[in-house]
């Protein structure tokens, strides 16, 4: 069977753990029906981490787009229009139109060619400025599906006009049917014997980002780790998840001040590998929601510290009803860890894996068939007038704007 080339637009030459997932569970859920993922990200940098899909560049999306067979957005938090330097802190160096760019640039590339346009349940991390509430608008219209991964997210977005939305959960929730527990052995025990462990400790995984720090104190939270775990018989694994965050500095801050035996995981050589790690694990506990997913999505107990109180995290509990694993700091997260520990210890995986919540996987599965049925469905002949709309106004705006990166950047 002959493979068509789906464009999937998302900030994937970033070292961060969860946004490079996202290539791998669209690539897995869209082969069997004969299209392979093409990651397309602001530049065509190749992640330091192994398994993760290479990225081409916009550019060189624009210039190959017609062996293309279709744009898909997302997911991650990227429905915005900020310069991306004001948006987040990475010590990866990315163009000031990564933004707005992403969503809208390769939406205008698209529409121009009438590709289909499908919303792989992106996060929308604040409301856009009026300025861009028509653009906005007419860049939903123009998709063939829009779907983003929660309600806060479809509110802001309806701000902006009508609109047809559809809540879908994370599709990182699907990992553990892209990757099976046990086809992951190998990797847990080539991680065991890097490290020095014999396989058989109890781990527990733990992630902090900076801003999650109690009063910005790495040591204090070491030692409350530190204390958990000689009372609770565990080791900690310091995992570095977003390295673009600086994440792999918090765990070496951890590591330097902890009192037991831990292992600072700030190199992972895989995306198999972390993940791995994250399945066997006894639980996870951190301020990265990807590792919580990934963690929930094999069975193991996980605690998500609400610190900043993203709402993304909610809103990834309104679908798996979780609403219990979500702690306001680290002091109230290791007190909910305990608990959690002994239930999985006597419990077993097997009783802990029940609880998983299918029907949250159920509705990541009918989001791909939706957007599969809009692929195969989509005709070419003649560009739709939400296109037309969508891809007029766009012009309009850069003929206003700066010139400088023309095709990324409808002024801000």
């Amino acid at each position: 069977m002959m493979t068509k080339a789906i464009a999937l637009a998302g900030m994937f030459n970033m070292n961060n753990f969860g946004d490079l997932l996202f290539p791998v569970v669209a690539d897995h859920m869209l082969a069997p029906l004969g299209f392979s993922v093409v990651p397309v990200a602001s530049t065509a940098e190749e992640p330091a981490i192994l398994n993760a899909l290479r990225p081409i560049g916009l550019d060189d999306f624009e210039r190959s787009i017609d062996h293309f067979s279709g744009l898909v957005i997302g997911g991650g938090h990227m429905i915005h229009t900020q310069q991306i330097e004001h948006f987040i802190d990475s010590r990866e160096r990315m163009p000031s139109w990564t933004g707005s760019g992403l969503w809208l640039g390769s939406s205008f590339l698209a529409a121009k060619k009438n590709l289909p346009i499908l919303w792989n349940a992106p996060g929308m991390p604040h409301p856009l400025p009026q300025s861009r509430h028509k653009l906005a608008n007419l860049a939903m219209q123009a998709a063939n599906y829009c779907s983003v991964r929660d309600k806060g997210s479809a509110n802001m977005l309806l701000q902006t006009g009508s609109g047809q939305i559809e809540i879908v959960p994370d599709t990182i929730g699907l990992i553990d049917e892209v990757w099976l527990r046990e086809s992951l052995t190998a990797d847990f025990r080539a991680f065991c014997r890097r490290t020095g462990l014999s396989g058989d400790e109890r781990l527990v995984s733990v992630h902090a980002r900076d801003r999650s720090l109690p009063n910005g104190d790495a040591e204090s939270l070491a030692k409350a780790v530190s204390d958990l775990a000689l009372k609770l018989d565990f080791v900690p694994v310091l995992h570095g998840l977003g390295q673009a965050h600086k994440d792999d500095e918090t765990a070496q801050k951890l590591g330097r001040n902890m009192a037991c035996r831990h292992i600072v995981y700030d190199q992972p050589e895989t995306l198999r590998e972390v993940v791995s790690l994250l399945a066997n694990s006894a639980a996870y506990i951190g301020s990265s929601l990807h590792g919580y997913i990934v963690a929930e999505a094999y069975g193991q107990p996980a605690v998500l510290i609400g610190k900043p109180a993203y709402k993304k995290f909610a809103g990834y509990l309104d679908h798996s009803k979780q609403y219990e694993n979500l702690f306001a700091d680290w002091e109230t997260g290791l007190a909910g860890l305990a608990p959690r520990l002994g239930q999985s210890r006597h419990e077993g995986k097997a009783v802990v894996a029940r609880r998983n919540h299918e029907a949250l996987k159920r509705a990541i599965k009918q989001h791909f068939s939706c957007m599969t049925t809009r692929l195969t469905q989509h005709a070419p002949e003649e560009k739709s007038i939400p296109q037309r709309d969508f891809v007029a106004c766009y012009e309009e705006n850069l003929q206003s704007g700066n010139a400088t990166n023309w095709l990324y950047s409808p002024i801000y």
